[in-house]
């Protein structure tokens, strides 16, 4: 975390308002209007003034590890005969939501910010790919089938489709029937669209 102690850093704003109220306790009745030479001027100062705080804010982190730059880390272990070790190239399974359909190109770089308060961790595809768009299945069609059979009961069937990223929430129940010591014959199964794995049929 940034050490934000107002000594060791201040910005062109704060540093602007400060030069301009000392001078105006001097002399009050000076003109320090946004087009005035004196503001300009300060504004400028203000400015190189910041840069040398922001250089000094962050010497300081250096100093510390918890807030070092990685060139300063390397630097704070050599001091005690430490290797720096590289980060090791994080791989896996991205998942994307949105809009069914859409499309992600080979290359795209996403990043996920872990709270550290320092840098996200990017991640970038390594093949073509689109949002699964196997869309709601339609509720299957059921009858008796005239065969003897373990089935007694009245029955409803439904169809769900899954894909990489798991199973959808299904088909409405199809038609009830009732049986006794029957069969039970299925169609119209509905097809998944694009990303569609398998599907699943529940009784």
């Amino acid at each position: 975390m940034p050490i934000t102690d107002s000594d060791f850093y201040k910005t062109q704003e704060a540093i602007l308002t400060q030069m301009l109220g000392e001078l105006t306790g001097f002399i009050p009745d000076i003109y320090t209007g946004e087009d005035g030479a004196v503001r300009i001027i300060f504004e400028i100062e203000a400015g190189q003034l910041e840069t040398l705080f922001l250089s000094n804010q962050l010497l300081l982190e250096d100093s510390f590890v918890q807030t070092a730059s990685q060139t300063a880390l390397r630097l704070h272990g050599e001091q005690y005969g430490e290797v720096f070790k590289d980060g090791i190239k994080s791989t896996g399974v991205l998942k994307f939501t949105g809009d069914v359909g859409t499309y992600i190109p080979f290359d795209t770089e996403t990043a996920h910010d872990p709270g550290t308060g320092i840098d996200p961790v990017y991640f970038v595809t390594t093949e073509d790919g689109s949002i699964p768009n196997v869309g709601t299945p339609s509720a299957p069609v059921i009858a008796a089938n005239a065969a003897a059979g373990n089935l007694t009961g009245t029955f409803v069937y439904k169809v769900t489709f899954y894909t990489a990223n798991g199973e959808n929430t299904g088909s409405l129940d199809s038609n009830a029937v009732a049986v006794t010591a029957k069969k039970m014959d299925l169609s119209s199964i509905p097809l998944g669209g694009p990303g569609t794995v398998g599907r699943k049929i529940y009784r």
